[in-house]
């Protein structure tokens, strides 16, 4: 396929993983790949002899993202072996901690946000200069930013972030032609991931999935390379759920006959901030995350949940 020869693009964190599989994803495409590295400087440069030997073209650049100006040399070394013109930027590097709410360390949390929102914020910045119309920008987002999934309170809240960085990236780079999308893989079976290496891990992410296998970073990379392409050309500001649809019976956070509150504000047309809203709250059984999703229609909220599970919020 050479969807994308002639085109360049940079993807973080590509020595392993997600970012592997996408960088081999975009290269089969005909893209001129970087492969970054924190450290993996090794695994860094056996993908690009992957890429090579098939035929594409690949290079390697090294910077530590947890570093205040890891995004800003990164950005130099970028400009300084491709010129002045990048396609496409995934920004897959990341990191995660698993801890409750008591054993988190402040420098663990703030690691957390430097390299999986700092980076990424400040990169588009700096390679702002060099992307323009018919770019792509493709960040990571999380299964973790929009249900409780074990003890990463902090993971999530950086992918959360990250939900809204497409959001605001997407309209403030839409004028430039610039299109800004975000994946958010379930559970994946990457050395990232211990989750999936424990029985009872894989158990629990084959009972929520509707396909019985685990991912691989081979099944997101296509999503990510396909986001960055031209046939994503009018997909923009979405963050695509890559966790091989939940089944749709599973529990999850709501109990059996929970009850979900939904508010539903009525705002003045055409809308103003400013002006007053009226609400009312609507109470409806669901039985299953499904069923609460399928409440989530414009202009409604789904503020909580009481029930066998009591005190829980939605999303």
């Amino acid at each position: 396929m050479t969807k994308l020869s002639a085109k360049t693009a940079l993807v973080t964190g590509a020595s392993r993983g997600m970012g592997r599989a996408s960088a081999l994803a975009l290269a089969r495409m005909g893209a001129h790949v970087l492969i970054h590295y924190g450290s993996g400087a090794n695994e860094a440069e056996a993908v690009v002899a992957e890429i090579r030997n098939a035929g594409g073209r690949a290079d390697a650049v090294g910077a530590d993202l947890s570093a205040p100006d890891g995004a800003h040399k990164l950005a130099k070394h970028v400009r300084a072996v491709i010129g002045d013109r990048l396609d496409i930027l995934v920004a897959n590097a990341g990191t995660s901690k698993s801890a409750t709410i008591e054993e988190t360390k402040v420098e663990d949390f703030d690691r957390l946000f430097a390299v999986n929102v700092r980076a990424p914020f400040f990169l588009v910045q700096q390679l702002l200069p060099i992307m323009g119309k018919d770019c792509s920008i493709v960040l990571i987002s999380s299964l973790a930013a929009h249900a409780a999934v074990g003890t990463l309170s902090a993971y999530a809240a950086t992918k959360g972030a990250i939900d809204t960085l497409v959001k605001h990236f997407a309209a403030a780079l839409g004028e430039r032609g610039i299109r800004v999308n975000a994946v958010a893989p379930g559970v994946v079976e990457t050395d990232m991931s211990s989750f999936t290496k424990t029985d009872a891990g894989r158990d629990f992410t084959l009972g929520i999935q509707a396909l019985k296998r685990l991912a691989q970073p081979d099944d997101v990379g296509g999503v990510i390379a396909f986001l960055a392409s031209d046939d994503a050309r009018w997909i923009s500001g979405e963050t695509s759920e890559s966790t091989a649809a939940p089944s749709s019976d599973a529990p999850g956070r709501y109990g059996a006959e929970s009850t979900v509150s939904i508010g539903i504000r009525h705002r003045p047309m055409p809308y103003d901030p400013w002006k007053n809203s009226t609400s009312q709250v609507l109470k409806v059984q669901v039985r299953s995350d499904a069923d609460a999703k399928r409440l989530a229609f414009p202009g409604a909220t789904v503020a909580a949940c009481r029930g066998k599970r009591p005190g829980l919020n939605s999303s």
